[in-house]
């Protein structure tokens, strides 16, 4: 991996450091725009004799382009994007944090916002912690910020499930939203929580040495080779061997690969080291053959980190839990 490697989160957002204000940040990040909801009808004739019937209890999510950005009920309240860097406002104003970066994906149905905390932790590595805004504007999901610290020497993401400490906090989209907005500096005190928690772990995790042994041990693991199953007649399928052959091909690939990271100068023989060297194959390589863009990589990984634990990064962890 090359020394100067951003965050997924700069490649795919703008960078916004220099930004004091929530205004000067959307700006810059071409997020100062709104939506509205829209009434839904269809049409009840035909072609030539039109009928428009009002579809109940549903509206069009619409932006200052008049593009349709989702259908949600009539209980959804839309939060604009103003509110949601209003929000970070509340904690940027305190100096416990600042703008990182920002941008949309989706075609706008998302919006995100990277903050970095201004908190030292307490760990033998240099990580930093940021926190992650995000908002839905297509009735897919709450408003939410996501603890997402970043290991400098690799600038790679971890989301990484903490036993005693929530790495989530969220708003839904209904009618007391707008009273929670002003509710940002409760977040700070779920990130303190969890990012003292998160330096205990992976204190533990570096003073726990792992030899080669078991390292194989633990690949073996997280990434099961893949197996070749006799048929009824005690056999081999002429295909399923083929598709074995394969699989095999890409399990070797995928643990020299990951081996290579795990014995680089970053990572020296310790579970923490493990567990980054399976986050990095995790973020850069994972499920992303078949994405024929760099830019559609990046949504991948920015969408599984919104929305769910690095599954195979987490497995690690339990895993190196029991070594």
């Amino acid at each position: 991996m090359s020394e100067t490697r951003h965050t997924h989160w700069h490649q795919l957002g703008t960078d916004t450091r220099d930004c004091m204000t929530s205004s000067e940040a959307m700006e810059k990040a071409n997020l100062d725009w709104e939506v509205e909801l829209e009434k839904m009808y269809f049409n009840s004739g035909d072609t030539y004799s039109p009928d428009f019937t009002r579809v109940p209890e549903k509206f069009a999510v619409v932006n200052d382009w008049g593009n349709c950005l989702g259908v949600v009920g009539s209980r959804y309240n839309p939060v604009q994007n103003s509110e949601a860097f209003r929000f970070m406002d509340n904690i940027v104003d305190s100096s416990e944090a600042i703008y990182d970066s920002a941008g949309s994906f989706n075609g706008g149905k998302t919006i995100w916002i990277l903050m970095k905390v201004n908190k030292a932790l307490n760990v033998n590595d240099v990580i930093e912690p940021h926190m992650l805004l995000v908002n839905t504007h297509d009735g897919s999901g709450a408003l939410k910020v996501v603890m997402t610290p970043v290991r400098v020497s690799c600038q790679n993401t971890l989301r990484l499930a903490i036993a005693k400490a929530n790495n989530v906090f969220s708003v839904r989209h209904t009618s007391s939203i707008n009273g929670k907005i002003d509710e940002a500096r409760n977040v700070l005190g779920i990130a303190d929580k969890f990012f003292d928690e998160f330096s205990l772990e992976v204190n533990q995790l570096i003073e726990k040495e792992i030899t080669n042994e078991q390292f194989e041990k633990i690949y073996l693991g997280a990434i099961p080779r893949p197996t070749l199953r006799k048929t009824t007649q005690g056999d081999y399928d002429d295909n399923d061997e083929k598709s074995y052959q394969r699989k095999l091909k890409g399990w070797e690939k995928n643990k020299r690969f990951i081996t290579q990271l795990y014995l680089s100068e970053r990572n020296t023989g310790d579970a923490w080291g493990v567990l980054n060297a399976f986050n990095s194959y995790e973020i850069w390589n994972h499920n992303a053959r078949t994405l024929q863009s760099s830019h559609k990589r990046l949504e991948q990984k920015a969408k599984k980190i919104i929305y769910t634990d690095d599954s195979l990064t987490n497995k690690v962890k339990g895993i190196l839990e029991n070594v």
